[in-house]
């Protein structure tokens, strides 16, 4: 028997006299559409669990992974993991380096590294020394590295033997000397003018400190450290990331000039 539409529900008169008004009653709701809006969300949660989680950003300004992967510093290659070279980085894949080395992280930039039993080491650029296969890291701020047969220090003078009159006896530092510092006969200051980075007093010019009345510069890539810096009382300046370098490039959480070479010692 073929079925008739239902009957329509009549409206109820609500209110009297001139202000009543009808309400038609309300359309029954569709059950068919809980379950639709249900499966809409159940697809939102799968879509959501199966997105890939994004990269992180090492804190010296370095491409990063999360643990576990390919791109922890020292694990292994590095190719499948980025695609472009940052400031302190040698190389982006193994194809950016030479005679069979990958591209490996190491504190924080990538260089180019070779096999040396179960270990990877880095064969020219590094950043703080014991990466190198051979030789050590010699940073491009750092003085020549010493080879060779030892340079003998000067010896112009001493209590018994003075210099002539206008002159001072002084120590000065001989780099890759075997017997420390030596002795010159250097002009008196202020009579004569001191050399650049240098201060006189007591009538010898020394090297002028960060910390003199009037302060010898650290530049933007180190600080005045008087305790634990260099001649001048300059250390280098640390960094969480690039941007805190001015004109070079933070790794292993120190400022550099840029990224250093392993060499050997020199003949």
């Amino acid at each position: 028997m073929q079925g008739y539409p239902p009957a329509p529900v009549p409206a109820t008169r609500i209110g009297r006299g001139s202000r009543s008004r009808y309400r038609r009653p309300r359309a029954p709701s569709n059950p068919r559409r809980c379950p639709t809006r249900l499966a809409q969300v159940l697809i939102a949660l799968l879509l959501s669990a199966c997105a890939p989680e994004a990269s992180t950003v090492s804190p010296d300004g370095g491409a990063g992974a999360d643990a576990g992967s390919s791109c922890d510093a020292g694990v292994g290659p590095l190719d499948s993991c980025i695609a472009s070279k940052g400031p302190c980085d040698e190389c982006a894949t193994a194809g950016d380096c030479s005679d069979g080395a990958t591209c490996v992280d190491f504190s924080g930039c990538r260089l180019c590294a070779a096999t040396r039993g179960e270990a990877r080491c880095a064969v020219r650029a590094c950043v703080v020394g014991g990466e190198c296969c051979d030789g050590t890291c010699v940073q491009l701020d750092d003085p020549p590295m010493c080879g060779g047969a030892p340079m003998p220090a000067p010896d112009e003078c001493d209590e018994t033997r003075p210099c002539p009159d206008g002159y001072q006896c002084e120590l000065v530092d001989v780099r890759c000397s075997a017997s420390g510092p030596g002795r010159v006969c250097r002009p008196a200051c202020p009579g004569t003018p001191c050399g650049a980075g240098e201060t006189c007093g007591d009538a010898r010019c020394r090297p002028s400190r960060c910390d003199d009345p009037v302060p010898f510069s650290c530049g933007t890539l180190r600080v005045c450290d008087p305790s634990g810096g260099d001649v001048h009382g300059c250390a280098r300046r640390p960094c969480r990331a690039h941007a805190d370098c001015p004109g070079g490039l933070c790794a292993a959480g120190r400022c550099l000039a840029g990224l250093g070479t392993c060499e050997l010692p020199r003949p």
